[in-house]
């Protein structure tokens, strides 16, 4: 009868674990970051829009940025059933040529405010028009208080914006849904160069530039060798 094989985890192997986990974090992080539009700021009330079976509506923007690569929306009471989904959609300005499309379902997880429909970021976004299409899709006959809401600007504060309900049949100018155009960075270092700057923004000096990314050092460095002392500790 054999013996079951022993693994001894030494404290180099767990360090180079964690620094693998970190990396592998940090990597992650980056490669999903993208940073939304300035000009979507939502100020004052908001209107309520129920979604309807099988009538999309649908979202006229223009990128401010190229890499365009993400649109957060902000999507209430989205309790849905199995065999439930909501269909998500870029499309170009025609509104006709889908890009790139996304399901929501049950299975989703919901976040704390918006959902992110992310997407491979299209390089020459800038000063280009989109259509973001939401169609809800149901085999249910479910009662008007149970179904999805969007959120949508209540005044006319977005010049050349627009929306249309198609299941109203009404087009909703100089006004938006409740969402966020999102940009990236070419490279792993341009989106950190804008997170840095977009955090020290409003920043006192000592949380600027190279003095954020000093403490962020610091506090990496400080972290990986809390572990170490941790890991060595538990072998005396």
């Amino acid at each position: 009868m054999s013996l079951p094989l022993k693994i001894h985890f030494t404290p180099l192997f767990l360090l180079i674990g964690f620094c693998i986990g970190i990396f592998l974090i940090t990597f992650f992080f980056f490669e999903k970051l993208a940073f939304p539009d300035s000009e979507y700021n939502f100020l004052g009330e908001t209107d309520q829009i129920k979604l309807e079976k099988e009538s999309p509506l649908t979202q006229k923007f223009t990128a401010s940025e190229n890499n365009l690569s993400q649109v957060k929306i902000l999507i209430e009471k989205l309790r849905l059933l199995p065999g439930e989904e909501i269909l998500l959609s870029l499309a170009d300005h025609s509104c006709q040529t889908v890009l790139v499309k996304k399901s929501i379902t049950f299975l989703t997880p919901e976040p704390h405010t918006y959902y992110r429909f992310n997407f491979p970021s299209i390089p020459d976004s800038q000063g280009k028009e989109y259509c973001l299409r939401i169609t809800y899709l149901s085999p249910y006959d479910r009662k008007s208080k149970e179904r999805p809401v969007l959120e949508a600007s209540s005044e006319e504060q977005f010049l050349g914006k627009s929306f249309f309900n198609e299941g109203k049949g009404k087009l909703y100018q100089d006004r938006t849904l409740k969402m966020h155009p999102a940009y990236s960075n070419d490279s792993f270092l341009g989106n950190l160069q804008e997170l840095t700057d977009r955090i020290s923004q409003y920043k006192a000096p000592l949380f600027k530039g190279a003095g954020l990314a000093i403490l962020f050092s610091i506090f990496l460095l400080g972290t990986l060798l809390l572990a170490l002392w941790i890991i060595l500790s538990k072998e005396r």
